[in-house]
């Protein structure tokens, strides 16, 4: 294992270099025909980004990110950051996009169905809410968020209510209230005052 990783942080760099060379320059006896772009466009759908245990696509992977979404999503190591050029050409964002976040939780509803999530994905969910509820995330794409209930269990936004009355809560009924705090509401909760 230490001996891969090792050999890893060495080929790695090797090989990102001679792409991006490769890329640079085209056929010194003909004219890029495009041969450059259909690379590119064949690389951007392949696992070719390293994240320090494997290759993973460039749709998963991000240069930055203030949140850890290891396995879900991928932040490329510092190591690599000297070729951000070439990995932005490959497809890798700066940062994940609302599109990104919205669909790591889409796929961890699916994947828990209504079961609930394990403290550890219950952690992540609630950070990756978060920062879709902040102003840099807004307007989120149109498409159904999910998040999770009181029982952990992801649910679809619309479904939920938002506790904004929590001096009431023990005597009010009715609707599956929604964990996350303030975010909920702004991605799509329900307010409990307003329902009742």
């Amino acid at each position: 294992e230490m001996s891969y990783r090792q050999t890893m942080a060495l080929a790695v760099p090797t090989l990102y270099r001679s792409i991006d060379t490769a890329l640079a320059s085209p056929a010194p006896d003909a004219a890029d025909d495009g041969a450059s772009e259909a690379a590119l466009e064949a690389l951007r759908e392949q696992p070719c980004i390293w994240v320090g245990s494997g290759f993973v696509r460039p749709a998963v992977t991000a240069l930055v990110s203030p949140l850890s979404l290891q396995p879900h999503l991928y932040v490329v190591s510092a190591d690599l950051q000297s070729f951000g050029s070439l990995l932005r050409r490959l497809g890798v964002r700066d940062r994940f996009g609302s599109s990104q976040l919205v669909r790591l939780l889409e796929d961890l509803a699916f994947r828990h169905a209504s079961a609930p999530l394990d403290s550890a994905s219950l952690e992540m969910v609630l950070s990756v809410v978060q920062q879709l509820a902040s102003p840099q995330h807004q307007p989120l794409p149109p498409t159904q968020i999910y998040l999770p209930d009181t029982a952990c269990a992801m649910v679809v936004a619309h479904e939920l209510l938002f506790d904004d009355t929590p001096w009431l809560s023990d005597s009010l009924a009715g609707g599956q209230q929604a964990a996350g705090g303030q975010a909920a509401s702004i991605l799509s909760s329900a307010s409990k005052r307003r329902r009742v």
